[in-house]
Order: C-alpha cells, then sequence, then structure tokens
C-alpha cells in the first residue's frame, strides 16, 4: 500500500486516478520478484519456461525494458500520458526495446 501511494504522489497533476506507466511497471516487477522466488522449487521452474508469456517477462525485467514494454505493447489512454516524459528521459531504452524485441536483428 505504500508503494501505491508513492506512485500516487509521483503524479501530482493528476486530480484523479489514471492508470500510469509507474503503476504498470511496479506490479509487473512485483510479479517477476514471485516468479523469481518460484524459480527455486523445480517444479515451479518448468511451468515457467513452459509459459510464454512468463518467460518474456522475466527476459524484459532482466533487460531493464519492463517500462518500454508497458508503453508499446500495454498502453492505453491513461499509460500514454506518460510518454512524451519517458521518451525525454530514456529515448535509448526505448530504442533498446524495439531493437531487442520487436524487430531483433535477423542473422
Amino acid at each position: 500500500m505504500a508503494k501505491w501511494r508513492r506512485i500516487q504522489e509521483a503524479l501530482p497533476e493528476d486530480k484523479q486516478y489514471r492508470h500510469s506507466l509507474p503503476e504498470e511497471s511496479a506490479a509487473l516487477t512485483a510479479a517477476v520478484k514471485v516468479l523469481e522466488k518460484l524459480e527455486a522449487d523445480r517444479k515451479s521452474a518448468r511451468q515457467v519456461d513452459s509459459d510464454t508469456g512468463l518467460v518474456l517477462l522475466l527476459k524484459l525485467y532482466e533487460a531493464g525494458l519492463i517500462e518500454p514494454y508497458v508503453l508499446f505493447s500495454l498502453g492505453d489512454p491513461g499509460i500514454a500520458r506518460d510518454y512524451i516524459a519517458y521518451r525525454g528521459r530514456d529515448r535509448e531504452r526505448l530504442e533498446e526495446y524495439m531493437d531487442k524485441f520487436v524487430v531483433p536483428l535477423l542473422r
């Protein structure tokens, strides 16, 4: 709950709730933390390996690219409001996401 309050405080210009990049990124990061704990159990690790969505989430987390994924793949009108500010400070990460996960080099 404290983390959610920090997210709300980070968006003081918003008078009403909106789905945001920090909120969605925090949720996906929390999911990865649970998956990492489950990987210690061999049975759970096999389940993660068989679920391509979970494998993708782990790869995005390891590459530090959850936020670009949220902006480009999970974006809705609320999240879209965060794009311009994010692009201004982290354009390289957006490009890295596109290069590694959307249009990887053909080898």
